[in-house]
């Protein structure tokens, strides 16, 4: 087996179809990667070795024989949103895998859109997100942009958010962390627009204390007086380029879960080359459309895996939390 060629990964991505239906590419053989002088562990399946997510942060930990293919090119570095008692890990991309990353993020969100209006171009986008201007190394607040290039797209802060969502017409997304929600959490009942949604994009510890899903999905739409199938989370990192959604399909009857989407491969991992699809472990996703890494990367995140999707279960044992985890206070 050879690397799919540029080409045949942005037919995955702009082709046509459900994206979130399970893949079926062959899943291309990656080049050696050596770490501390010796081979890592081939996958069970032999896709070819993984790269440990604690690279991004401690590269003088592990010492790479390979180098990503977008090495020294010129690009965009985003860094992670921190951890706590660590640092932020840097994630490169070149022009070529930026922009794969652009049409990745948007061809996703479209798809997501899909499901609640046939014409997913009505929606406009509250973002309580800052702008890329202001946080140029956040690859959340890159995803934004990309998103303004295609929606209608306004920057909110908390306080203001009540005041510009009610002068919008038609459908919104309204998009942000935990933390931003918690900030507009209200006793009085909002209205938004019919037809409109929540996006979250995670941190489940707030203030000190621990926030589970189903409790925050309740929050927001006692906010906003939105029903459960109108709140979605968002699963992203600065190292991947695609991002996984969880909300509620037409006809859905299962329990809700993350969905990748069709140029993604995912699995659980239990140990150095144990993989299991279902199972559960932590999260080891390999993203076609970050291309400028051509190996599986594995996560801190302990997940359940399903044969469709996965469900978050926390962060691996010892794992330092994550940036979108801290607490209101820390961000």
């Amino acid at each position: 087996m050879t690397q799919l060629s540029a080409n045949a990964i942005l037919d995955l991505i702009e082709g046509p179809g459900d994206i979130f239906k399970a893949p079926s590419w062959a899943a291309p053989l990656s080049p050696t990667l050596e770490i501390k002088g010796e081979e890592h562990l081939l996958l069970g399946d032999g896709t070819g070795p993984f790269l440990p997510i604690e690279w991004f942060k401690e590269r003088h930990r592990f010492a790479i024989k390979t180098a990503p293919i977008g090495e020294g090119e010129a690009g965009s570095i985003y860094r992670s949103s921190g951890t706590t008692g660590g640092g932020h890990s840097l994630s490169q991309f070149s022009q070529q895998g930026l922009d794969f990353y652009q049409r990745a993020a948007v061809r996703t969100f479209r798809a997501v859109l899909s499901d609640f209006h046939q014409n997913p171009e009505i929606f406009s986008i509250v973002s309580l997100i800052p702008p890329l201007a202001e946080a140029p190394h956040s690859s959340l607040a890159a995803m934004l942009d990309f998103f303004s290039r295609r929606w209608p797209l306004l920057y909110s802060t908390p306080e203001h958010c009540p005041e510009i969502v009610r002068d919008l017409k038609g459908p919104i997304c309204l998009f942000g962390t935990t933390a931003h929600h918690l900030a507009l959490a209200t006793t009085q009942t909002q209205e938004l627009p019919q037809g409109s949604i929540a996006v979250e994009t995670g941190g489940l510890k707030t203030m000190g204390k621990s926030l589970d899903r189903v409790s925050l999905h309740e929050m927001i739409g006692k906010t906003w007086n939105l029903a459960p199938s109108h709140i979605v989370s968002e699963y992203g990192m600065a190292e991947l380029a695609s991002q996984a959604y969880d909300w509620q399909r037409p006809g859905q009857r299962a329990a809700r879960q993350f969905r990748y989407p069709r140029w993604v491969k995912f699995w659980a991992m239990r140990g150095l080359g144990i993989q299991e699809k279902p199972g559960k472990g932590a999260l080891l996703v390999r993203d076609l459309a970050r291309l400028d890494i051509p190996w599986a990367i594995r996560t801190q995140d302990f997940v359940e895996v399903t044969p469709t999707g996965f469900r978050y279960c926390g962060r691996v044992p010892q794992a330092v939390l994550k940036g979108c985890a801290l607490g209101v206070s820390d961000l």
